[in-house]
């Protein structure tokens, strides 16, 4: 009886929460077209030249150069298959950070915070690899685009911490913080020749800004955790803070012993120059899909959106297709280590075996997973 009455308890107050989130993010009539407008305007623009930038990256991988080359012929690994399967895995990455965000427009293009998520999700899946900077290379007009799509990135991640999950400021004075993050995109993002860059700044005012830019909105989201926010709003928080965290710590943390074990790498500040080590990068790509995989699991938990099945076979589907590619390639590479062989029918052929088996087991171990993510589900 007293779980009875807690769980109908529970249930008002997601309906009531649910109620009050949705009116307050709302958009409808000329203000909400010239919303949805303004977020294709972006993300089409984008996954065009992502395409676009395919060939480019594809020519890129079959000729590497320095200590990329030096570590495929360590590894043995063929160049073309080193160039696929690399490629793949970028198209998989940018492919579940858009589809996920494409899916919250479809279903919910009313809500503008469901709008946020979205562009956050193709802004920064488009921005880790490194396509887009291959086009922006040879087309300065593509070049002042990228740079826009690295700023929104930042702007949004910010924003989220800010905003997720009702769309209201918490605390009310951090939409400052907001602010001032997007002026320093400005300096962030100019040439190194300018005297302006923030590469040229003193590291006592630098230093504090870096650290506060990421301090603050983490403490934003623990102190709405803690203050203002419900039973079900702590669900939601709880998954996106953990996921978000995870991956972005894990990735910086990647990324700093990638700097000290390579020094090529740790002379350029890019995330993703830790490609200098295939296995690396592949880790990395893998490591930041839990971004994606974290916002959709706290939509189906707290059944924010309306959206369960469609994201619950896009989260099993998604991480089938990036673990079988993942296995496939570590096969490859062990059965060519073992055997001495690279490039050989034979192994490739024990490696497509060996998934032809452990397909539907997979599936339906992650089916399992994420229903019992999802819905609790033994």
């Amino acid at each position: 009886m007293a779980r009875q009455t807690a769980n109908t308890r529970l249930t008002r107050q997601r309906v009531h929460a649910d109620g009050n989130d949705q009116q307050g993010t709302h958009l409808s009539g000329r203000k909400g077209l010239l919303v949805r407008v303004g977020w294709l305007s972006v993300v089409v623009p984008a996954i065009v030249l992502f395409i676009a930038a395919l060939p480019l990256r594809y020519t890129q991988l079959t000729h590497p150069v320095g200590v990329l080359r030096v570590s495929l012929e360590h590894m043995g690994l063929p160049l073309g298959f080193y160039a696929v399967g690399t490629l793949l895995l970028e198209i998989l990455f940018v492919g579940t950070y858009c589809a996920t965000a494409v899916l919250l427009f479809w279903r919910k293009s009313s809500d503008w915070m469901a709008l946020l998520v979205g562009l956050f999700l193709v802004m920064f899946g488009l921005n880790f690899p490194p396509l887009l900077q291959l086009l922006a290379d040879r087309q300065p007009i593509v070049d002042l685009f990228v740079t826009l799509v690295a700023a929104f990135t930042y702007i949004c991640l910010d924003g989220l911490f800010f905003l997720f999950p009702d769309g209201r400021f918490v605390p009310r004075w951090t939409w400052l913080m907001l602010v001032v993050v997007a002026l320093l995109e400005i300096p962030f993002n100019l040439p190194l020749s300018s005297p302006f860059s923030i590469w040229h700044w003193n590291s006592l005012l630098f230093i504090p800004i870096a650290v506060s830019e990421f301090i603050v909105p983490v403490w934003a989201q623990i102190y709405r955790y803690q203050r203002v926010s419900t039973a079900m709003q702590r669900q939601q928080t709880k998954w996106v803070v953990y996921g978000v965290s995870v991956a972005l710590i894990t990735a910086i943390t990647v990324r700093a012993l990638a700097g000290l074990l390579f020094p090529e790498i740790g002379q350029n500040s890019g995330f993703n120059n830790v490609a200098s080590d295939p296995l690396l990068y592949a880790l990395m790509l893998l490591i930041l899909l839990l971004i994606p995989l974290s916002f959709g699991i706290a939509i189906l938990r707290s059944h924010l959106w309306d959206i369960d099945i469609l994201i619950n076979r896009t989260l099993v589907y998604g991480v089938l297709t990036t673990s079988i590619v993942g296995i496939y390639i570590v096969v490859v590479v062990l059965l060519g280590q073992v055997l001495q062989a690279s490039g050989n029918l034979f192994i490739s052929l024990l490696a497509t075996g060996f998934i032809a088996v452990l397909f539907q087991p997979l599936r339906e171990r992650l089916q399992r997973l994420v229903n019992r993510l999802m819905y609790g589900e033994r």
